[in-house]
């Protein structure tokens, strides 16, 4: 109530005369009304400014959350660390090279801290590297084939960071619908008269392992203890 207004009320009371009372009464039943028009004008006015600030403030937000989702996985690849999502890789957009050097070898000259099947001694090996064809610093996996040279036993197992998946061998994976614990490790696992398949993750990289015409199914679990058991090593 405005000071104006007050004066009049304190006026009208103090007046004695009924008919300059009552003139007194309307004219401040009048600015009571205008007043009040006023105020609920001016919250009106509020409330609107108010919902365009909220408005506003929930499209900042979104324009936030929308450039730290394309933002964070660019900036953790400029930083050459590996970002917190899953990348599917197409074969066709792959090229791979031979290695001089073991799974083992290439793995510690790289930091990567990888499991490995320790047949060198008694077995042949090939190891490949496969990158992108367009980041040849960017390896996407290893695969390594080993045949036993006292058994004959035939094993290709492939090594990849967990966020990472290839056509070609998630086509492995899917076959996998087996479960068994090995040291505390889940691994899902498929058995064929042709193949023993394999599939389990431990730390930051996952494997996938086939066993070309395994003797039986046991092979594939001894094979997967072994590599196991190098995290120890």
């Amino acid at each position: 109530m405005s000071r104006r207004l007050r004066r009049k009320i304190h006026k009208w009371l103090e007046e004695q005369d009924p008919i300059r009372k009552q003139s007194l009464l309307e004219s401040i039943i009048e600015e009571l009304e205008i007043e009040e028009e006023t105020e609920q004008n001016s919250t009106a006015v509020i409330s609107r400014k108010r919902k365009r600030i909220l408005n506003m403030t929930a499209a900042l937000a979104i324009c936030a959350a929308v450039l730290l989702i394309v933002w964070l996985p660019i900036a953790l690849i400029d930083r050459g660390e590996k970002p917190p999502f899953n990348r599917y890789c197409l074969s066709s957009d792959l090229k791979s090279e031979p290695l001089d050097k073991t799974v083992k070898e290439y793995c510690k000259q790289n930091s990567m801290d990888c499991l490995y099947l320790n047949w060198y001694d008694t077995a042949y090996y090939e190891t490949y590297r496969f990158f992108m064809k367009d980041d040849n610093t960017d390896t996407v996996y290893l695969h390594e084939y080993m045949m036993d040279l006292e058994t004959g036993d035939e094993i290709d197992y492939y090594i990849m960071d967990r966020y990472t998946d290839v056509d070609t061998i998630t086509k492995f994976i899917d076959l996998c619908s087996e479960q068994r614990i090995i040291n505390s490790t889940e691994l899902k696992w498929a058995y064929t008269q042709s193949a023993s398949i394999g599939y389990f993750i431990y730390d930051d990289y996952k494997y996938i392992l086939t066993i070309s015409y395994p003797s039986s199914e046991e092979i594939l679990f001894d094979v997967v203890e072994q590599m196991l058991e190098t995290a120890r090593t």
